[in-house]
């Protein structure tokens, strides 16, 4: 399990990735880059499963298409079609299905654009606004709207900041217990770092934004929730409560 994440903003697509690589007891065995920037296209795309499938698709889409328009006009029909051609490649990684991100500048539509693509399911969909994984439960989400940093709540996708938002935004995912097999109880997955990418008319740039303590051959383990302190009473609360204390 990895955290993707992809914020469509009005000037820029932005993915968010951590880099912990696991046993599937939890225990921390390296960190990785997991999303890569495309040669020759303003786009990038993350993976959850092999950090080698990445880097395939990356260098094959920039080899076959002439930019990220061509690719999200053909993307649905060709990524079922590599699927079905590299899944014995993908069995002997320890792989049936993958789940593919990717987020890029579209020029057609002067505008970023992003899509996915989960095997699993047999989904492709382009990303409307955002898209998280594994999304915050309920209990995350009220912690983040204690800190006005719940998605679609506190925060519009397309004013998101990385920093303000996208940090406690992926603080919440790093709480969470998610189980990824039948041998395991269910753990943190989110660790190492936070890599951001970030794809305009410009192009992609990335750079590491938040670090974790984690070390290699230990479990993650996330700090707890700090809820910010109570806002001080104003006059008027006062003497209300002042009042009320009187009856």
């Amino acid at each position: 399990m990895t955290a993707i994440n992809v914020f469509l903003r009005r000037d820029r697509a932005i993915m968010m990735t951590d880099a912990s690589l696991y046993t599937a007891q939890g225990v921390i065995v390296g960190f990785g880059q997991k999303a890569v920037a495309m040669p020759n296209m303003r786009a990038a795309i993350a993976c959850r499963g092999s950090q080698k499938v990445t880097a395939l698709l990356a260098m094959e889409m920039s080899a076959v298409y002439q930019g990220y328009d061509e690719l999200l006009d053909n993307a649905e029909r060709d990524l079922r079609a590599y699927h079905d051609q590299h899944l014995m490649e993908l069995s002997r990684l320890g792989l049936q299905d993958i789940n593919i991100v990717v987020a890029g500048w579209s020029a057609s539509k002067n505008a970023p654009a992003g899509f996915y693509f989960d095997s699993t399911t047999d989904t492709f969909e382009e990303i409307d606004g955002y898209a998280a994984g594994p999304l915050p439960d309920e209990a995350e989400d009220a912690k983040l709207h204690a800190i006005r940093c719940e998605i679609d709540v506190d925060v519009d996708p397309a004013s998101f900041d990385p920093v303000r938002h996208g940090i406690p935004f992926m603080e919440a995912q790093r709480r969470m217990k998610v189980e990824i097999s039948d041998v395991s109880e269910p753990m943190s997955i989110v660790g190492g770092h936070i890599l951001l990418t970030e794809v305009s008319r410009d192009g992609v740039s990335q750079r590491v934004i938040h670090r974790w303590d984690d070390e290699i051959g230990m479990p993650i383990e996330p700090a707890e929730f700090v809820p910010p302190p109570a806002a001080p009473l104003n006059r008027h609360q006062r003497r209300a409560m002042a009042r009320a204390g009187g009856r």
